[in-house]
């Protein structure tokens, strides 16, 4: 996950003060039940958690940190406001939230996996899978909820979800982001990049990085044209697969979609 601030600059989240406002980017890649969050491959879920049973079907994305790190280099974000792996977590979250460090952030990107709501075992809410702790616990079960995500204290121009179903509704018969989406809204975001249905791991990183480069390089563009170009470049200089809607007709921008 990584922030962007809004003049670009590079700040360590741990060496921000508190009263600092200048623009940040934050970003979180999460492999489910990578315990160390060293290697990118092989990670199995943790046993025993809330997430084990949905994660033991859903493969790690191995392609989250390449994107996150393509996209952090682009707008020039320090190493130390991209969490990978272990990192990561909802423990990690929730005290970046409690601590009002998580509302220094213009931008806050998620590449991991997304449930609809009932598809996990034991909630009825849509969320974020993330590295499962070792010991779960109230605050930390590896699954950030809509709940807790509406509860969080954001202050972000654009959180960007980089996974399956994030523009899903808060039930199977309710309607479109009137879940995980309404939930980030709540928590203060103004605009989202959120998807309608199970995205392409591979086609993700290429339309997500090509919108927030294209913005990295032209700061007067807005987050919906940019997005408009990163679709049309996967049609017209793409894989010729990438140019079946399939691949880059999911996701959408709501809210402010124009430059800040």
């Amino acid at each position: 996950m990584a922030t962007l601030p809004r003049d670009h600059g590079k700040l360590s989240v741990r060496n921000l003060p508190a009263t600092s406002r200048s623009a940040r980017a934050l970003r979180l890649s999460m492999w489910p039940g990578c315990p160390n969050a060293v290697a990118l491959h092989g990670c199995p879920c943790a046993a025993n958690t809330p997430t084990s049973s949905i994660c033991g079907r859903k493969a790690p994305l191995h392609d989250t940190a390449d994107e996150l790190c393509t996209v952090a280099s682009g707008l020039k974000v320090s190493v130390d406001d991209i969490l990978l792996g272990a990192k990561a977590s909802e423990a990690a979250i929730k005290t970046m939230s409690d601590r009002g460090m998580l509302a220094n952030y213009r931008i806050v990107h998620f590449a991991t996996h997304g449930t609809l709501a009932g598809e996990l075992e034991g909630t009825s809410e849509p969320g974020l899978i993330l590295t499962p702790p070792a010991q779960q616990s109230d605050i930390d079960d590896g699954f950030l909820s809509a709940s807790e995500v509406a509860a969080l204290k954001l202050d972000a121009d654009w959180v960007i979800l980089s996974a399956c179903n994030t523009a899903a509704g808060n039930s199977d018969k309710a309607e479109a982001l009137s879940g995980l989406a309404r939930a980030f809204f709540y928590g203060g975001a103004r605009a989202l990049l959120v998807s309608h249905w199970a995205v392409n791991s591979e086609a993700t990183v290429h339309l997500v990085t090509s919108a927030v480069g294209a913005i990295a390089r032209d700061k007067a563009l807005g987050r919906a044209e940019a997005l408009r170009r990163a679709m049309l470049g996967m049609i017209d200089k793409g894989e010729v697969h990438e140019a079946h809607p399939a691949y880059w007709a999911p996701f959408i921008v709501v809210g402010e979609g124009a430059a800040r």
